[in-house]
């Protein structure tokens, strides 16, 4: 793997997009620290000090030396243009326009709706009872205590009142998911006419379509077997010598489940929040 200097990426665990730098660095071969941003109970991201780093307070962010990158798909492009390694933007501008087209496009499919949008029942009233609520009253406690930074926390209320709205209006939710399903049809038809997204070689088309299919896996947002071509390319980007596999997560084993919650709810709660907490913490994490 090549060197890279004071390379660390604010992320969390299962995060959609913190998974599309993961792999992206992996294929580069960049070594790098990981800083972890609890976005589970805590609500870290929402925290001053992490909102003077990135101002919408989403993960990840990719801090170079003294730089600073935010949003993933600004990353992907700063990791292909500032670090060795084999490139993931084609030098042919055909190709370029059609894998920069891919990453705006899988960048812009309304997964968090789509994800919190898809629970029922009971875990439908703690998304509006609880989660929903508490993040609102996160920032605005922070809005409290960190004056200075009042324009930037009310962006982010605006957004999770926004978001809030989207849940409640199924047409809004029927739109994300027609969206999705003509993406897939068109990654599966894309994917049906080689090994890779886009050409004969790796591209960050091929990192944005392995990290959704890996979502859909997770979630069952889609049946991927509906999308045969589509499934293929994620069992041979998984195959690849430098697949991140702990960091690319497409299933839930219990046993994954405790290593990672653990370390994250055990040290801070008490018995009697563990349960609602631990609910909590599924829908931050894995639906983020």
């Amino acid at each position: 793997m090549s060197e890279a200097s004071s390379v660390t990426v604010y992320g969390f665990f299962g995060s959609f997009c913190t998974q599309k730098v993961y792999l992206a660095l992996a294929e580069k071969g960049v070594r790098y620290g990981r800083r972890l941003v609890d976005i589970g109970p805590a609500m870290r991201n929402y925290e001053p000090w992490y909102a003077r780093i990135n101002p919408r307070m989403v993960i990840p962010t990719l801090q170079h030396g003294e730089r600073i990158v935010c949003d993933s798909a600004v990353i992907l492009r700063y990791i292909d243009a500032n670090f060795e390694g084999p490139p993931l933007l084609p030098p042919d501008a055909d190709a370029r326009v059609e894998v920069e087209g891919w990453i705006d496009r899988i960048d812009a499919l309304q997964i968090r709706e789509l994800s919190y949008g898809a629970l029922e029942g009971f875990m439908a009233r703690l998304r509006d009872r609880v989660i929903m609520p508490r993040r609102l009253a996160k920032l605005r406690r922070h809005m409290r205590a960190a004056p200075e930074l009042r324009e930037v926390y009310e962006a982010r209320i605006r957004d999770v009142e926004a978001w809030m709205r989207k849940l409640a209006t199924p047409t809004q939710l029927d739109e994300a998911r027609a969206q999705l399903d003509a993406l897939l049809a068109e990654l599966d038809a894309a994917c049906a006419r080689g090994p890779f997204v886009v050409g004969d070689s790796y591209t960050l088309a091929d990192t944005m379509a392995t990290v959704l299919s890996a979502r859909m896996l997770l979630l069952k947002m889609a049946e991927l077997s509906n999308y045969p071509h589509l499934l293929a390319h994620y069992r041979r980007m998984q195959a690849r010598p430098d697949f991140p596999r702990e960091d690319i997560i497409d299933h839930m084993s219990l046993g994954r489940k405790l290593r990672i919650a653990g370390p994250v709810l055990l040290p801070r709660l008490a018995l009697a929040e563990a349960l609602v907490a631990a609910l909590t913490w599924a829908l931050l994490t894995w639906l983020n």
